[in-house]
């Protein structure tokens, strides 16, 4: 699995107006976003609403490539509708429902953390799946790793145990 891009605090205005139908657009910089896609960003009208949720035509757009100032994206993103979008509009990246929706699918599926396809708790692990009443008797020192000395391990209801 792979998980969208993100920067932290990438954000520009559009350089010229986007009708409902574009699939690239161009901002004032991308100097602040991501070299590459897959990323997502917000646009919005920020003249007239200061938070991008007060705005009826704020869209989450996937921006899947990068040429200079120009994106090439994917519309509608994240339970939001396409709309036409003026020059200077901001577009920034902000977190989304996508971002958490990620992680939790990551989760779900064993790919990331110690609950992982090889991890001691994952389909191939010493416990099995999801098995989280195990956790005292994970075999850390026989696991190949070396130079371990501690790690934090989650249960479904991400609380936090640290082994050693």
């Amino acid at each position: 699995m792979s998980f969208l891009l993100k920067k932290n605090n990438a954000y520009s205005s559009l350089s010229a107006n986007i009708t409902l139908g574009a699939l690239s657009l161009t901002v004032a910089s991308a100097n602040l976003f991501p070299t590459t896609g897959d990323f997502l960003a917000t646009i919005w009208d920020n003249v007239n609403y200061s938070d991008p949720s007060s705005d009826p035509n704020m869209e989450v757009i996937k921006v899947t490539g990068v040429s200079g100032n120009t994106f090439t994206i994917l519309r509608a993103q994240d339970n939001t509708s396409a709309h036409a979008h003026s020059a200077g509009n901001t577009i920034q990246m902000l977190i989304t429902a996508k971002h958490f929706e990620e992680l939790e699918e990551a989760i779900e599926d064993g790919v990331i953390g110690p609950t992982g396809p090889t991890g001691p708790r994952g389909p191939t692990g010493a416990t099995g799946p999801n098995n989280h009443a195990e956790l005292s008797n994970l075999d850390y020192e026989n696991s190949g790793h070396s130079g371990f000395q501690k790690a934090l391990v989650y249960d479904s209801a991400f609380k936090a145990y640290e082994i050693e």
